[in-house]
């Protein structure tokens, strides 16, 4: 399906699934990614900063200071998305892009399923697999490797 949106600009906006659902359009998602990888490394760094985790050269002698990054940087996406993620089933970047996280038959998807099943696989397969969770949404489903593990859709907000 085509669609011209607010800024009379026609984008593909997904695939109906068979079940009313719509899902939403690669530029919604690719853009509310950007957000999200801009924001929450930017919050983090404030983060790193702000709690002084690498102050000196000798804070590298160690592999601490990666635990505590790494650490922060969980916090740093709580922060950005965690409310959100409850409440309606987006992140920040999937709510200024009026899409959200759905189950397959439309509902909200639960919390633990975002956090403890979706969430992981950013680090893991963007250090273990590269690019290649991203490059699903290019199949027939538009569904990620992340969306096949947690059961979820992304879909246009104004559904369900």
């Amino acid at each position: 399906m085509t669609e011209t949106t607010s800024d009379g600009t026609r984008e593909g906006s997904g695939r109906d699934d068979g079940e009313g659902l719509e899902s939403a359009g690669l530029w919604r998602r690719f853009i509310a990614a950007l957000i999200e990888i801009i924001l929450v490394p930017v919050l983090t760094l404030v983060l790193v900063v702000a709690f002084g985790v690498i102050e000196h050269a000798e804070d590298y002698a160690d592999a601490w200071w990666l635990v505590h990054v790494l650490s922060l940087g969980v916090v740093s996406y709580l922060i950005c998305n965690g409310y959100l993620l409850w409440r309606y089933g987006q992140t920040l970047g999937k709510r200024i892009m009026g899409i959200r996280i759905a189950t397959t038959n439309g509902e909200k998807a639960p919390l633990w399923k975002l956090l403890c099943i979706r969430f992981p696989f950013f680090p893991l397969l963007y250090v273990l697999i590269g690019l290649l969770d991203v490059l699903f949404v290019f199949t027939r489903a538009r569904r990620c490797i992340h969306d096949y593990a947690a059961g979820t859709i992304v879909v246009k907000a104004s559904q369900g």
